[in-house]
């Protein structure tokens, strides 16, 4: 998700601009303890490492590839779905919402209504109480919070209509009669590229810095898991300390003070791009240089990553491929086919080497002309 919550971090003003001696403006002008290139081939996972949200393996998106069979019926059908999104104002959510549209569309499904949620959970339960009232066949949903959207996704198969949720399964609803499927991508392993990524920066027997999100979100704390587990096995010698945050909005401060607080921290992990922008603003307002890792290549990630600030990489998700897996999952569930609990994408790994053909990776498009004109201009970036 992008990641769920990131719509709460306001992450404007974060981007860094490189100045012609090589400095960068609002940052530092080298990162400390970090190499000149970051292999980030050698440090993708080869299949996903975490479970779904109920402990399970997570299947291939490939079950939901749909058959000959599958097209001829959709010319005749007339399915009509719902989108009922927990914010609008993320690209998380954009590219979903474009590539489960385009989806759609090329097979004759309608899509009748797309909602946001405005990361309020009462606002969400009217979307989806008034989407029910359109009657369309399937709804597919990203809850603004899962324990508090739970009552209302029950409501949408007591109506008799097909169900998916996106990144989360929400507790207590039962599988695959409450809701068909979920749908989203390696949670855990997102985690753990990120802090592979920082590891590559810090000596042995170093300190790293942990950003986390104090809330009951299941892809937040499988991320958090997930670099916990990669430390714990991979490189023991390094000490990690953590600080956690109720409020995202919060991060920039608390990012700050937490460096102050503990000057031997060489590197700070942190849970997606909102938070790590807001983290990167925060370290540079005190000074720091130390690299930084996140999640969830946003544009202004990108951009950091592009000009060489102490943003330096981490995990992405493959939203593009993950929108259309939406849809197709919600196309075999309308035509009587039963899907896993859980369909999940592999995490990918970005660093500067690899930043312009991740982004076609995530966003299922060629990346913006500024993004390749900040990478042509920072020595190791493609």
């Amino acid at each position: 998700m992008g990641l769920l919550v990131a719509g709460l971090v306001a992450t404007t003003g974060c981007s860094a601009v490189t100045t012609a001696d090589g400095t960068t403006a609002g940052g530092a002008a080298s990162i400390s303890g970090c190499p000149e290139k970051i292999d980030s081939a050698a440090l993708q996972p080869p299949t996903p490492v975490g479970l779904s949200p109920r402990g399970n393996a997570p299947a291939s998106p490939d079950v939901a590839e749909l058959t000959d069979a599958d097209i001829a019926k959709l010319k005749t059908s007339k399915f009509k779905v719902g989108i009922a999104m927990q914010t609008a104002d993320i690209d998380y959510t954009t590219i979903l919402v474009r590539a489960m549209k385009r989806t759609f569309a090329e097979n004759n499904v309608e899509v009748v209504a797309v909602t946001d949620g405005g990361w309020n959970v009462t606002k969400q339960q009217t979307d989806i109480q008034n989407m029910i009232q359109l009657k369309p066949d399937g709804i597919l949903s990203v809850p603004t919070d899962s324990v508090g959207m739970a009552s209302t996704y029950r409501t949408v198969s007591q109506a008799g209509i097909k169900l998916i949720t996106l990144d989360d399964m929400p507790p207590g609803l039962e599988w695959p009669n409450e809701v068909a499927t979920s749908s989203g991508m390696d949670q855990k392993g997102m985690g753990q590229i990120a802090m592979a990524v920082l590891a590559q920066c810090i000596p042995k027997g170093g300190t790293v810095g942990m950003v986390k999100i104090d809330i009951v979100l299941w892809a937040a704390n499988q991320r958090d898991e997930g670099a916990i587990e990669w430390l714990k096995r991979e490189r023991p010698d390094i000490k990690l300390k953590t600080v956690g945050v109720a409020n995202p909005k919060d991060v920039e401060q608390k990012a700050s003070d937490f460096v102050t607080a503990n000057p031997d921290l060489q590197g700070l992990w942190t849970p997606w791009d909102g938070p790590g922008l807001q983290a990167l603003a925060g370290l540079r307002g005190n000074g720091s240089n130390i690299p930084v890792t996140t999640q969830d290549l946003g544009t202004e990630f990108a951009m950091n990553v592009a000009q060489g600030t102490q943003l330096i990489g981490g995990g992405a998700q493959e939203l593009d491929a993950q929108g259309r897996t939406h849809a197709l999952a919600m196309i075999k569930v309308l035509l009587g086919d039963e899907m896993p609990e859980y369909i999940a994408h592999p995490a990918l790994v970005v660093t500067k080497d690899n930043l312009t053909a991740a982004w076609k990776q995530v966003w299922g498009s060629a990346p913006p002309a500024d993004l390749v004109k900040a990478c042509k201009a920072t020595a190791g970036c493609n």
